[in-house]
């Protein structure tokens, strides 16, 4: 029920060994999901098998933290070692203060939607050797200051939505061997003076638009 707010303090999901699929509320097809809305801390633990891990829309929406002793902090458990899926659905974890995604190291495809993460400062993806796909919605990570992707060697796809890191100022692109499309909105970095990219990428095609770039600097794209 969306005109209501249950408190719960903490949603913990512990030593389930079998589990291989976790979907919490709904997708943006349904009106009604806003699924643990007012969690203040979310707690996935000891769940070897989980393979897909989906958030629906506006769960955990007031949410600041999880996975963390810091009730504003975030990070993903290295008890997750066979997440391969992640997705995140319009709206979900809106005001995360903090996010670190350490430990998914056979993750293959995050998704991260409209809205979702507006109170991150930075962001870094680093160290996933098996992420193919990469993909921000409209309105996404807005006041993300430093926004950093690193040693990603299967990463194909980037695709960034309308308006989303609007307010990054700094990005690095770094040993992005196999991206081939990388796609953007309009409005999307415009407020960008910094960039670095040591990709080595053998082709690569952009989509859309930056608009109000003060400077920017490539030091290297070999």
């Amino acid at each position: 029920d969306n005109g209501s707010c249950m408190e719960l303090s903490t949603l913990t999901l512990t030593d389930l060994p079998a589990l291989t699929d976790l979907i919490i509320g709904s997708d943006e097809n349904c009106n009604n999901s806003y699924s643990f809305y007012c969690c203040k801390k979310l707690e996935l633990c000891n769940l070897p098998s989980l393979q897909t891990l989906e958030f629906g829309l506006f769960s955990f929406f007031l949410t600041p933290g999880f996975n963390s002793p810091d009730a504003f902090s975030s990070s993903f458990s290295p008890d997750l070692p066979s997440l391969i899926s992640l997705s995140f659905s319009d709206a979900s974890f809106s005001k995360l203060q903090t996010l670190s995604w350490q430990g998914l190291s056979h993750v293959a495809s995050i998704s991260i939607g409209n809205r979702c993460m507006e109170r991150l400062s930075e962001m870094e993806f680093a160290d996933f050797p098996n992420l193919e796909h990469l993909v921000f919605g409209a309105d996404c990570c807005r006041n993300v200051k430093k926004l950093q992707m690193r040693n990603l060697d299967s990463l194909r796809v980037i695709s960034m939505g309308d308006r989303s890191f609007y307010k990054t100022t700094e990005a690095v692109f770094y040993e992005l061997q196999s991206v081939s499309a990388f796609t953007i909105g309009k409005k999307v970095l415009p407020a960008l003076v910094n960039v670095k990219m040591e990709c080595g990428w053998n082709g690569w095609v952009v989509m859309g638009r930056r608009v109000g770039h003060a400077s920017v600097r490539v030091d290297e794209c070999l």
